[in-house]
């Protein structure tokens, strides 16, 4: 049942933001996390509780435009991010220039997957 799917997400989501030293998370294919708001307002508080994190892998959620917008601020908060994966996320023009504007406070960036998404020619652009 997908209400109930959505709700356990939601609950393991804002137990792990308890985590506080947590360095890695990888939600890769759990479809809970694109459609669902409290779910995104869980992983919200994981990213800015979790300040350490360097390493998120979000792959095949369904992710999408609005909800990329709607993670911006937390996403901000990842001073340390090192990896980001986003690949068959459904991500278009709108969600590659909320990321193309928090590149700068990722300085330790060395791997952004955005690959199987919506990207349209001239993509996700970046000044050296």
């Amino acid at each position: 049942d997908t209400v109930r799917e959505a709700a356990v997400g939601a609950m393991v989501l804002n137990s792990l933001a308890r985590c506080t030293t947590l360095l890695h998370l990888d939600l890769s294919c759990n479809l809970f996390c694109g459609s669902d708001p409290e779910a995104i307002e869980a992983l919200g508080r994981v990213m800015q509780s979790c300040t350490r994190l360097s390493s998120l892998h979000m792959s095949c959620n369904r992710v999408g435009d609005e909800w990329i917008t709607t993670l911006a601020v937390s996403l901000r908060s990842c001073v340390q991010m090192g990896r980001l994966s986003f690949s068959v996320g459904r991500i278009g023009a709108a969600g590659t220039a909320v990321l193309a504007a928090l590149l700068p406070s990722w300085q330790h960036l060395t791997h952004l997957d955005l690959s199987h998404n919506l990207l349209l020619r001239g993509g996700l652009e970046c000044d050296p």
